[in-house]
């Protein structure tokens, strides 16, 4: 029988990973997916939804009060390679198929890939990335994805790299009064991230994925 995960550790919820969970909900996924992206159950995903939807219907009726931005995925998108890193793109409001081929893999992905030998992309399943328009666009593209597999555990690094950014945005002296703001200060960390830490994320995988193997799929230190 496989090592069950060690429930301590299962307590809390960071800040990163309510980003995680909430970005998930948006991009469509269901709260048993999305459980078994985060390794939490799914009734963990339906509690911090609820507060989501709870806190922006409170937002709405006060109208005022400062804002906050609490996580780095609700206001943007980026990517990552071995040896570099992509603009930070603004997308307002959910995300459809449309708007991923039009404002996302036309303006910005595919110039990536192009700068990069051999470029394999990688992306989850979420509703907008596996639509018909979108693979069409692909197939036309002739671009090369890495397979992923329904229910995956979300192993990607750009996950890590989002963290740093996470850290960094904590130790603003201040909040950010609204949202060009908070965009500008995410761009302004990602831009000053060293490479070298990015390539140690790449330089681990064979490890991360060892650990994932050894636990079965599992909670891992990563």
């Amino acid at each position: 029988m496989p090592p069950q995960p060690n429930k301590e550790k299962f307590q809390r919820l960071t800040n990163f990973e309510r980003g995680r969970i909430i970005n998930l909900q948006e991009g469509g996924f269901s709260y048993r997916a999305i459980g078994a992206c985060v390794q939490r159950n799914s009734s963990t995903v339906m509690r911090v939804w609820k507060q989501r939807t709870d806190e922006h219907r409170t937002t709405r009726k006060t109208g005022s009060g400062r804002r906050k931005w609490p996580n780095t995925r609700s206001y943007g998108l980026g990517a990552v390679s071995y040896h570099g890193r992509s603009n930070l793109l603004r997308i307002e409001g959910n995300l459809n198929s449309n708007t991923y081929v039009h404002e996302v893999l036309q303006p910005e992905v595919i110039p990536f890939l192009q700068g990069i030998l051999g470029a394999i992309f990688q992306q989850d399943n979420a509703r907008p990335h596996v639509a018909k328009t979108v693979r069409d666009f692909f197939s036309v593209q002739h671009m090369q994805l890495l397979p992923w597999a329904a229910y995956s555990p979300d192993m990607s690094l750009i996950e890590h790299v989002w963290d740093l950014v996470d850290r960094c945005l904590a130790r603003e002296p201040r909040p950010a009064a609204s949202k060009d703001e908070h965009l500008l200060r995410i761009q302004a960390i990602l831009n000053s991230l060293p490479q070298t830490d990015i390539q140690n994320l790449f330089n681990s995988l064979p490890r991360r994925i060892a650990a994932f193997i050894a636990a079965y799929g599992g909670y891992t230190k990563y």
